[in-house]
């Protein structure tokens, strides 16, 4: 972008490469949530960052430990074991559906409900939310997936081992509720065939209050949150020097004014 500006400026071209620096919003939450889940695994590393553990965790060495026992990798670890294979991934679809038909399934009300015959998905580091979904589809289908890890074919084996316990199960909960934050904002902006530049800035403002307002939920998380945001704010405020969010937000306000006169003048 330098280069680019010392070339257009001989030309005669007005050109501010600082100005016209556009980061890939989806990609900067992305780079956020990977810090985030660093300091899920290593709750240590939030000292690099100054910031403290909250007290909350710090009280709960239950929860403690299973975040330091990498919840999400526990999570990774029995979604690889179960795709491991076809027969394995028939055997956990039998289960769903073994369960439909029987009625083991129950709501919060202990009525029975349908199971979808899913999948379970991978992750991937550089796929955007990829976390997110995969938690998100581990926890809807843990239930079957729990019968599958504790069944009499695996018994004795490192696949039962891989079972997650109470206290690991709420603390995937509350890594996925930080998770969906995250990924409800990023999927905003990812229109296809959609201008979004203009929605850049009041996203991330939307994004940071709403993961601030989180921290009252998840207190055992405020760390991961705050590391979270220090890490957005980052790119924010390169964001907030670009002129080019500025002029598209301009743009899409005039463009929308433009609109409703035209409708009203149909009307």
């Amino acid at each position: 972008m330098q280069v680019l500006e010392g070339e257009l400026r001989c030309r005669g071209i007005a050109f501010d490469f600082e100005g016209n620096r556009v980061c890939c919003f989806p990609h900067v939450v992305n780079i956020a949530t990977q810090t985030g889940l660093e300091v899920v695994k290593t709750p240590r590393i939030c000292y690099d960052f100054d910031v403290a553990l909250p007290p909350e965790l710090i009280d709960d060495p239950q929860y403690r430990c299973a975040l330091e026992g990498d919840i999400v990798g526990s999570a990774r670890r029995i979604v690889t074991a179960v795709r491991v294979s076809g027969q394995r991934r028939e055997h956990l679809q039998d289960i769903i559906k073994d369960g439909n038909a029987k009625g083991r399934w129950l709501d919060a009300k202990n009525n029975p409900e349908i199971m979808h015959i899913l999948c379970l998905l991978r992750d991937v580091d550089t796929r955007w939310s990829s976390t997110f979904l995969m938690i998100d589809r581990l926890l809807l289908l843990y239930r079957a997936v729990d019968e599958f890890l504790r069944s009499e074919k695996y018994s004795g084996t490192d696949i039962a081992a891989l079972a997650l316990s109470t206290v690991q199960l709420d603390v995937l909960r509350d890594v996925r509720l930080y998770l969906s934050v995250l990924h409800m904002v990023q999927e905003m902006v990812s229109g296809q065939k959609t201008p979004t530049l203009a929605y850049v800035l009041p996203a991330y403002a939307m994004l940071l209050d709403a993961l601030r307002a989180l921290k009252n939920k998840l207190p055992k998380l405020s760390h991961v949150i705050d590391v979270t945001i220090m890490k957005l704010e980052v790119y924010m405020n390169k964001a907030l020097h670009t002129d080019a969010y500025a002029i598209s937000m301009s743009e899409s306000l005039l463009c929308e004014q433009r609109r409703l006169t035209d409708d009203a003048a149909v009307q």
